[in-house]
């Protein structure tokens, strides 16, 4: 069990006095979702914290402030547990009196209020057991000298405190108000939050083969090997005694074993947020027994795009995709009987499975077995440097031993990066010291991470008298104890390692061509480069050609030329290009150099992706007065955006009716019915494609396609819809004896597409849409005759009055008595023409009066009115005729509209016959 008190073992004195008092809580199977009873001052505090554990948070750590402790969780809020300020009375209870401060001194005993007390805080690790101290009858129990927890005269009440729990969560505990009894509160830790955890297919191997015992060691898949050396101390005349050794670690007694592995395993854990950096890992049997004594540490898997100067140990790291590397720590042990080496054994020859185990609170499957083998010898050290001559970065190796030194490859270092030494065979490696001369650490600034073995370069000092190199130590002790030196010959590359995190940049191109830029603030990289910035002034080269401009097509991994199209300059300030104080590269005014510039032409745009992320690098280089080199470089996220195809129509509102455009035919000079589709839109996309879709209407069988047509199926600026005429049978035709038949009137359903936006139409390329639907706009639109969608009515009233004197003479019915209206109620000019200069409206072929089916009229007919002498006295009127009538009778003249395109308006004028009436 790894249950710590949290103030003894992990994080410090954390026994606070509080006047705040519980009265019972709920545990965490029950989701601890309610605290029972109140809490002055701490009540609130531990409800908000329970709240974020119960949205899926955990713990990362509880560290002591004056007067309680600070809880920080996962997404880096945190919640102080103070003491009640002025002891106020709460609602459960009376005012608490201040409780009993409890500290642990450097000597390991109990301070009370400040005062030295008798009892120890933890047994010694030699006495085999610790007890935690606790709260009994309102007292708290200290642990004695005989390591037993043993009654003390100090109240518990009011105090409340923190315990590290063996699965990496953590219990609050408060005493009841009455201090008889203690509320315990239980809250996650990192390895609580794990929902899932996945092994890799396969273990990882340093190397492809293996012996056990000189004998070769065939290993599978999922085999975790496990060697041990025994370490005996040889200082190789470097130092004299193993208590000499400058590393952090202590190096074992001679004749004491050191175990090793050199596998990896890897590992994926959901959460994927949740850091497997900070959890203990073990291997758990079936029987659920733990290998022991061994630990297994998690470091994030490093994708190869990472920055590879940046090698150091990455257990701090976080990647934030779940994926973890875990290797076995060294373990010391003194085993006299073989103990621990024979239980591998017979692990290995049982066929134990095991599965990982994260802080005892979830496991994975249990699919890893153990093999014994041979230790590795530690024969070659290596670090990742930057190649001098190419810019590149590169590993280099050295003999692990007495006056080994890097091979002669010229390697170079930044400033400001963590550059690690690392064992190749690194199970061999027991413990290894960085140093340098003393003048050169000040010089350079070097400073070191013995626990990381890693150096970092804290300053170029750029002065010419100064060599820009140092000789790097590196004292090495593997696990059988042999002590070796190297010497690294390193030299201080010009590149300032300040990386200046951007922000994704979004930019329109939907814009005017002098407007279409957008600007790279180098403002945030100045701030990053910090004291740095004197040196990058001093040294960078603003020429064209020694700021190298790069595009990443694949999330930053690769980058190349930045394609056609895009431009981008360091100027002093951001402008029309076309403006006559533009200024690339900024004269190369070092001190001007404010932005860089990034200018877009549509036109030169092939194929690059509208709403994707994309990765602009500037790398800025040194003068060649300077040494030339690069210097540094900045990495920003950009998006380009453009309006959906659908947002570049607007249909005209007036055509509409229901969603859907009224298109009336209106082409009298050819009788076309086709009509152009731009008429009706405000804006459109000239050259977008057309096309029908497969929900029109039209017979079982046939689609749209099969009743309409484009004139123009790739250019909607240019093209007209029709009807099809080129049936073999009439059947399918939408004008049919006059009538409208079939696809006449009916609502087509046209797409409109263009794959890529482009300002310039005449482009036969530009930015691809990529969103689902923004290259596709749909509209609905139907063919009619304005005068087949129009009327025949009287003037005036709901009939045409005529007197039956007059209907027997022959009745004149003019433009005074009826009037034809086409769809939208305008007058369409039925008595407008004569029968020899045709209509006045040219959408009308003829109009054409017939008799009523009582026979009441007897003749009808459109005709003109002349005088004796011929002369015309009246153009176009319709005279009616009929048999003389008793009484007033209305009756229904039938007329018919023939309009341009063959169509006939087929309708009845109501008419009465009045008799006797003036």
């Amino acid at each position: 069990m790894r249950k710590k008190y949290l103030s003894a073992l992990l994080f410090g004195a954390l026994l606070f006095a509080s006047a705040g008092t519980f009265t019972s809580c709920k545990d965490y199977d029950d989701d601890i979702s309610n605290l029972q009873g109140q809490v002055d001052g701490i009540k609130a505090d531990l409800e908000d914290l329970q709240a974020q554990i119960s949205a899926g948070k955990w713990i990362q750590s509880v560290t002591p402030v004056e007067g309680g402790f600070t809880v920080t969780i996962s997404d880096g809020q945190s919640f102080t547990i103070v003491n009640g300020q002025d002891g106020a009375a709460g609602a459960t209870g009376a005012a608490g009196a201040p409780g009993t401060q409890i500290t642990i001194g450097e000597d390991g005993y109990w301070y009370f209020d400040g005062e030295k007390s008798e009892y120890k805080a933890v047994v010694d690790a030699e006495e085999g057991k610790v007890n935690v101290p606790t709260i009994k009858d309102g007292v708290w129990y200290i642990v004695n000298e005989d390591g037993e927890l043993e009654a003390t005269e100090y109240k518990a009440n009011g105090a409340t405190y923190a315990v590290a729990e063996a699965n990496g969560g953590f219990t609050i505990y408060a005493p009841n108000a009455d201090g008889t009894g203690v509320v315990e509160c239980y809250f996650p830790g990192a390895a609580g939050s794990i929902t899932e955890m996945t092994l890799g297919e396969k273990t990882k191997q340093a190397r492809t083969s293996y012996t056990m015992s000189g004998r070769d060691v065939p290993f599978e898949n999922n085999d975790v090997l496990v060697s041990r050396q025994v370490f005996n101390f040889n200082g190789n005349g470097i130092i004299n005694s193993a208590s000499a050794w400058m590393g952090n670690k202590e190096l074992p007694a001679d004749g004491e074993y050191v175990y090793s592995s050199p596998t990896r395993i890897d590992l994926r854990i959901d959460p994927v947020n949740v850091p497997a950096n900070g959890i203990e890992f073990t291997l758990t049997d079936t029987k659920n027994s733990n290998l022991t004594p061994f630990k297994f540490a998690a470091r994030a898997s490093q994708d190869s795009n990472n920055d590879p100067m940046s090698n150091t140990n990455s257990r701090a790291a976080v990647t934030g995709n779940g994926l973890w590397t875990l290797s076995m720590e060294n373990v010391v042990v003194s085993e006299p009987t073989n103990g621990v080496w024979n239980y591998l054994n017979t692990a290995e020859t049982q066929g134990y499975l095991y599965a990982v185990n994260a802080d005892n609170a979830f496991r994975s499957e249990y699919n890893l077995n153990v093999k014994r083998v041979d230790p590795e010898q530690l024969t070659q050290l290596s670090i990742r440097g930057v190649n001098t001559l190419t810019g590149a970065p590169e590993t280099y190796t050295t003999p692990g031993v007495s006056g080994g030194t890097f091979d002669t490859t010229p390697i170079s270092y930044k400033t400001g990066v963590a550059y690690k030494v690392n064992g190749v065979q690194s199970s061999a490696l027991y413990d290894m010291y960085l140093t340098a001369d003393a003048s050169d650490i000040e010089v350079y600034g070097l400073t070191f991470n013995q626990d990381n073995h890693t150096f970092t370069i804290g300053k170029n000092p750029d002065v010419s008298s100064i060599p820009a190199h140092f000789t790097l130590e590196v004292y090495t002790v593997s696990n059988a104890g042999e002590v070796n030196k190297a010497t690294i010959e390193v030299q201080i590359n010009s590149a300032i390692h300040a990386p200046a995190e951007y922000t994704l940049i979004e930019h329109d191109v939907n814009t005017s061509y002098e407007n279409n830029y957008f600007g790279i603030d180098l403002a945030i990289m100045k701030t990053a480069l910090g004291d740095n910035l004197n040196q990058w002034i001093q040294n960078v080269d603003l020429r064209d050609a020694a700021v190298d401009m790069e595009w990443s097509y694949d999330g930053g991994k690769t980058f190349g030329a930045i394609p056609a199209g895009i431009q981008a300059n360091v100027v002093s300030e951001l402008l029309n290009k076309y403006n006559p104080k533009y200024n690339p590269n900024a004269d190369d005014d070092r001190n001007a150099a404010n932005f860089i510039q990034v200018d877009i032409d549509n036109s030169a745009v092939n194929g690059l992706l509208l709403d994707f992320t994309y990765y602009i690098k500037a790398t800025f280089k040194a003068t060649t007065a300077s040494g030339g080199g690069e210097l540094n470089s900045i990495t920003v996220p950009v998006q380009f955006h453009a309006p959906a195809l659908s947002e570049l129509f607007a249909v005209r509102d007036a055509y509409v009716v229901d969603d859907v455009i009224n298109a009336y035919f209106y082409d009298t000079a050819t009788n076309s019915t086709a009509v152009d589709l731009n008429r009706y839109f405000s804006k459109y996309v000239c050259d977008a494609d057309l096309e029908f879709t497969n929900d029109n209407i039209g017979e079982t069988g046939h689609n749209g396609a099969w009743w309409f047509k484009f004139s123009d199926a790739t250019a909607f600026g240019k093209s007209t819809i029709d009807f099809r005429t080129d049936f073999a049978g009439e059947e399918h035709r939408s004008i049919l004896g006059g009538k409208g038949v079939n696809a006449y009137g009916e609502a087509v359903k046209v797409n409109v597409k263009k794959a890529y936006f482009n300002t310039d139409e005449t482009a036969s390329a530009g930015w691809n849409y990529t969103l689902p639907g923004s290259d596709t706009y749909s509209f609905q639109i139907r063919l009619m005759s304005p005068i087949y969608e129009g009327t025949v009515t009287p003037v005036s009233g709901d009939v045409v009055k005529i007197n039956a004197n007059d209907f027997v003479h022959g009745a004149k019915l003019t433009s005074e008595h009826i009037v034809g209206r086409d769809y939208a109620t305008n007058d369409f000019y039925m008595f407008q023409g004569n029968l020899t200069t045709g209509w006045r409206n040219k959408q009308i072929v003829k109009v054409v009066p017939d008799v009523d089916t009582e026979h009441y009229i007897e003749s009808a007919k459109y005709d003109n009115v002349y005088d004796k002498e011929g002369k015309l006295q009246q153009a176009g009127v319709i005279t009616i005729k009929g048999r003389a009538i008793s009484n007033t009778t209305t009756v229904h003249m039938p007329i018919k509209i023939h309009d341009a395109w063959g169509l006939v308006l087929s309708t009845s004028v109501p008419v009465q016959i009045t008799v006797g009436e003036e």
